[in-house]
């Protein structure tokens, strides 16, 4: 049985000067996962939704509990069997992480009347690495 060696298309002009017949290939997807700055806004946005839930005497919802409620209400789910299943949020891509932090910040203001801030406020990833690290 070959061996099988796998890479990234990004890797193909390197990786042809090394053929080998007898091994087997495959490439292997290179997606644009969702960056260190959406990841953080995320929790910063259950930390933020959390404290909505708790001031308005839901003293038991936790950043943990938004985290799973969001991932049920937006996350987008993958079907196995006539199962749908949510999958992993890290293996997302940029696009879609983001469709997710707009559809969160439109479900807080309409639902708990939260105005979570604007992602494109620099000022959130510091203020989420000086009170989240």
């Amino acid at each position: 049985m070959k061996k099988v060696e796998y890479f990234y298309p990004s890797d193909i002009p390197e990786q042809s000067k090394n053929l080998n017949k007898d091994k087997k290939y495959a490439l292997m997807e290179q997606i644009q996962r969702r960056t260190i700055p959406q990841n953080n806004l995320i929790h910063l946005y259950f930390d933020i939704i959390s404290e909505q839930y708790i001031n308005l005497g839901h003293k038991k919802v936790t950043s943990d509990i938004v985290k799973e409620l969001m991932k049920i209400k937006f996350w987008p789910k993958v079907t196995v069997n006539w199962i749908k299943i949510l999958k992993s949020t890290s293996r997302y891509n940029k696009d879609t992480t983001r469709e997710f932090i707009d559809s969160m910040i439109s479900w807080a203001k309409i639902t708990i009347d939260l105005e979570l801030p604007d992602p494109e406020d620099r000022r959130l990833l510091e203020h989420y690495q000086d009170n989240y690290r």
